[in-house]
């Protein structure tokens, strides 16, 4: 999926739950282009941006009021990148790799998916996203439709990381008990 904004007088756009990956032959995962007319008032929040020539680029000086929140840029040529900075709200991006722009309160590393190659891109336990996004402006929802927040806080990209709470199975064969207070098919 790419996602590029090249409209005139576009205004009140939110962009949220996407994952754009392998768009490496001057592909971006999402931007925005000039065009006459202003845009403005986006809104670019808890997406994925894997493997692209560029995670997040803005590439007009005719915007106003851009919120780039809780994405993951990871392994892009360049993970967000302006070509007026100012003009952007930059806050709890996860980066991996060269980025133009960090922002505010962002986190570096890797996003520690469950498998980017095969594009499975939930997150996987002690994933640095889980927990340090922010919930101004996030949806309510994440890709796969769970509820935000799953854990203590928000978290970045498209996916909410799922806990998986351990299972306990107890076998045993006919009249065997599995402990003392417990008899199974007797």
């Amino acid at each position: 999926m790419l996602l590029i904004l090249w409209l005139p007088a576009t205004q009140c756009v939110s962009v949220y739950n996407n994952i754009a990956y392998n768009n490496k032959n001057g592909g971006s995962g999402f931007a925005v282009y000039s065009f006459p007319g202003v845009k403005k008032n986006f809104g670019v929040i808890n997406n994925d941006f894997y493997n692209n020539s560029h995670g997040i680029g803005v590439w007009s000086t005719t915007v106003q009021n851009i919120v780039l929140r809780n994405n993951i840029c990871s392994k892009n040529g360049n993970q967000i990148a302006a070509d007026a900075p100012g003009i952007l709200t930059v806050d709890h991006n996860l980066l991996d790799g060269h980025s133009d722009i960090y922002g505010v309160d962002f986190v570096i590393g890797d996003p520690e998916f469950v498998n980017a190659a095969g594009a499975d891109f939930h997150l996987m336990a002690g994933s640095p996203a889980i927990d340090n996004g922010s919930l101004i402006g996030a949806p309510t929802v994440d890709f796969d439709g769970h509820s935000r927040p799953q854990g203590a806080g928000y978290d970045i990209g498209a996916f909410v990381y799922i806990s998986q709470s351990p299972c306990f199975i107890a076998t045993a064969a006919y009249g065997t008990p599995l402990h003392e207070d417990i008899n199974a098919l007797n």
